[in-house]
């Protein structure tokens, strides 16, 4: 073996060891380097638009993830109702302090940050000359453990873009996953935001916005974009919203899908301060452009009327919706009976407030009628419309009934020779102030012929304006058989009563009846319902006495069977001569008595 020199043996010491100090040198910069890594992934940044409930944002300022001012003040507004604010709820592992950063554009405009309700910051961000720079002199924010609101205003066009929060700090948003939308968490441009709760301030406080608002400018209107995930299940919307006001019939909240055409949907409420909900149909949906994945739908004011819609939320549905568009029925333009007549633009009331400037005056009656049995269309006894509507099909129908009266008032509405249904008609305080007033109707499919009275009220007058028809939803067959059987015994209730076939409307209930479907008359002929029964009894009691009314047996099942043979032993009444019964029971009584009285004599003979 060649021997390796003395030299040779410390050049390889030397060399292996500068080798492992290199090692830690490098290991050392990739730890420190790996430190700063670290260090800043401790932080995390959220888009302003996609976090931020907003307030009064008009402007992205022109950053798309950005948040703006509405318009350029020469003071912060006292009240916070009034400022241009981005407000979010933070979540601190710890109470404690916590840097955090805002990204910002804007010249050296005043800025005001509000921590759980406390002024925090007062003064202004550097001239970035709207540049994209992030302030991080918020190094001391207060924050308890849980909840905090944090809440950022900019004077005069600022613009936040994001928002940095440090590790022990994340940021609460909306939870989606039930396919519920919150309208205060969506992209809001020109909006207020409300507060349930204590308010702004409170972190547990539900937020949505007020009234939807329109100043005439399209681009500036009151506007909620909602990002939404859908899927093939997805077949209707639920639009929650609250009405501080009566609408009176003529408020809309317009839609539009994914930048499409808009379309309006009609609100109809008839008091104050309420929440419902007013669905977005499946066929809108998919003629509008609504797709089994990501979508925008935005939600606006479309016409210059009362403001008085604010919105909730926006839930995705599984279930199929048909749209029903309301027919509009002008009471101009429908028969009138009594009253004042048509009127258009007349006087104080050709105010602009009826719908195509026209309505129907003085609708009442000078008498007090105490239950729709006194009603008397044949020679009237209370002023009335009347028009024919085309049911789509069996079903519930709402009814929205624009009017204006002096008082609280009550008047009648039906449809067909169906029960008469009550309508409330509360005071509008004036006779041009018109108002909404809602009831449902149940619709057998094809032409019904609807009659709405005046106000039943001695010395009570109402002005019809017009009525909106809208499909509620269908009728099941049990449902439609239960329906026939209450109008069947209303119908016919007087007559039996008073023994009366005249009085029995035997057409009329004949053709009400072969109008159903053929199941709701297998369900009416075999449904066990104690109602449906006693109708059928009370049917088969009436062919048997009257020989007019077997003479039109029309009772039929759902094969168009007859359901009972008319007897041939009829028990008639004579209502033109009742003392026929009368003479028929003193003969059955003198035969009776002559019987017994021959039984008696033949005993006697026997005894004797």
């Amino acid at each position: 073996m060649k021997k390796r020199s003395l030299f040779s043996m410390l050049a390889t010491i030397c060399l292996g060891t500068t080798m492992a100090l290199l090692g830690v040198s490098l290991n050392i910069i990739q730890s420190g380097i790996q430190k700063a890594s670290a260090e800043e992934a401790e932080t995390t940044s959220y888009y302003a638009r996609q976090v931020f409930q907003m307030n009064r944002i008009r402007y992205d300022g022109g950053w798309s993830n950005g948040i703006s001012t509405r318009n350029q003040d020469a003071a912060f507004p006292a009240n916070i109702w009034d400022m241009s604010y981005g407000r979010v709820v933070l979540n601190a592992a710890a109470t404690s302090t916590y840097k955090i950063g805002l990204r910002y554009a804007a010249g050296t405009y005043p800025v005001k940050i509000f921590v759980n309700g406390v002024l925090f910051f007062d003064g202004s961000f550097p001239d970035n000359g709207w540049g994209n720079t992030v302030y991080d002199d918020l190094t001391n924010v207060p924050l308890n453990e849980g909840k905090n609101v944090f809440i950022v205003a900019i004077l005069n066009w600022g613009v936040i873009n994001e928002i940095i929060v440090p590790a022990g700090v994340t940021l609460l948003d909306e939870d989606t996953s039930g396919g519920v939308y919150l309208a205060g968490c969506s992209d809001l441009q020109n909006t207020y935001l409300s507060y349930t709760g204590n308010g702004v301030h409170d972190p547990e406080a539900f937020v949505y916005t007020s009234e939807l608002s329109y100043d005439g400018n399209t681009s500036w209107r009151s506007n909620a974009k909602f990002d939404v995930a859908a899927t093939a299940s997805t077949k209707s919307v639920d639009l929650k919203y609250f009405c501080d006001q009566y609408t009176d019939g003529i408020s809309e909240l317009g839609i539009s899908i994914n930048g499409g055409a808009a379309y309006n949907l009609p609100v109809y409420e008839t008091v104050k301060s309420v929440q419902n909900t007013v669905t977005i149909p499946t066929d809108v949906l998919t003629s509008h452009g609504f797709v089994a994945d990501a979508n925008t739908i935005e939600i606006f004011k479309p016409i210059n009327n009362s403001e008085k819609i604010g919105l909730i939320s926006l839930t995705l549905k599984d279930e199929e919706v048909a749209s029903y568009s309301p027919l509009r029925n002008e009471a101009e333009d429908h028969m009138v009976v009594g009253g004042g007549g048509v009127l258009k633009g007349v006087g104080d009331l050709g105010n602009g407030n009826w719908s195509d400037d026209g309505f129907v005056g003085e609708m009442g009656t000078h008498t007090t009628l105490t239950s729709s049995s006194q009603i008397d269309l044949v020679t009237p006894n209370v002023n009335y419309i009347s028009f024919t509507y085309a049911a789509a099909s069996a079903g519930v129908y709402d009814v929205y009934i624009r009017y204006a009266n002096g008082g609280d008032y009550t008047s009648y509405i039906r449809a067909n020779q169906g029960s008469w249904v009550e309508v409330s008609l509360l005071s509008t305080s004036w006779w041009d102030n018109p108002r909404v007033a809602h009831v449902t109707l149940n619709m057998q499919q094809g032409n019904q012929t609807i009659v709405l009275t005046g106000t039943t009220n001695q010395g009570g007058w109402a002005n019809y304006d017009y009525v909106d028809i809208i499909q509620k939803g269908t009728l099941s067959n049990d449902q439609i058989a239960y329906n026939y059987a209450v109008y069947f015994r209303e119908q016919t209730s007087v007559g039996c009563t008073a023994q009366n076939v005249s009085l029995i409307p035997w057409s009329s209930l004949k053709s009400e009846y072969l109008a159903i479907s053929s199941d709701a008359k297998d369900e009416f002929v075999d449904g066990t319902d104690e109602t449906i029964a006693d109708a059928r009894a009370r049917y088969q009691v009436l062919i048997n006495r009257y020989p007019a009314l077997a003479a039109d047996n029309w009772l039929i099942d759902g094969e168009d069977n007859i359901v009972f043979a008319a007897s041939s032993n009829y028990r008639v009444m004579n209502e033109q001569n009742p003392s026929l019964w009368v003479l028929v029971g003193f003969t059955i009584v003198l035969i009776s008595s002559l019987g017994l009285l021959f039984i008696s004599m033949r005993r006697r003979k026997v005894n004797y």
